[in-house]
């Protein structure tokens, strides 16, 4: 692998992993909503994970040949602002409303932004990997969506 092909994996390792202490402090934060925060919060350790795989053998291979069309800059500036995120929660100045539409809009941005231009000619190993990640944060986006729209229904009852 370049350098440049291990930069943006381990940016985009480092990026679900970032998501994931993000949801690890609102299911503290938010203890109404802590299972879910949970769950999201285990599932982007096992996409980071899941990630990782693409440095072993032939996927290394196969990353290294195809994976270019993803820019490090991008994924440097959203990691930036999860961890803007991190700092607000712990310092008490997230409401359980804002943590679902920044959730959504971090989900909403990955399909947009890094699964939206999946290449069918990239290996398939490659492709295997993604599209699990594809669906995987689709139902995320889901899962917040539905989430914050209780919410702000609660919100607007109170």
């Amino acid at each position: 692998m370049s350098d440049e092909d291990d930069a943006i994996l381990d940016l985009l390792v480092a990026h679900e992993q970032a998501i994931g202490r993000l949801y690890d402090l609102y299911a503290v934060a938010f203890p109404a909503h802590r299972p879910l925060w949970a769950r999201l919060a285990a599932d982007e350790r096992a996409h980071a994970e899941r990630l990782a795989t693409l440095r072993a053998g032939t996927l290394r291979d196969a990353w290294r040949s195809r994976g270019r069309w993803l820019r490090p800059q991008p994924i440097r500036l959203s990691i930036g602002f999860v961890e803007q995120h991190q700092a607000k929660v712990q310092a008490g100045e997230t409401s359980a409303r804002e943590a679902f539409a920044i959730a959504r809009d971090l989900e909403s941005a990955l399909l947009e932004k890094q699964f939206a231009r999946l290449d069918d000619e990239l290996p398939a190993e490659v492709l295997s990997v993604l599209r699990y990640l594809a669906a995987e944060t689709e139902q995320h986006r889901a899962l917040v969506v539905a989430a914050l729209e209780a919410e702000t229904g609660a919100a607007g009852e109170g």
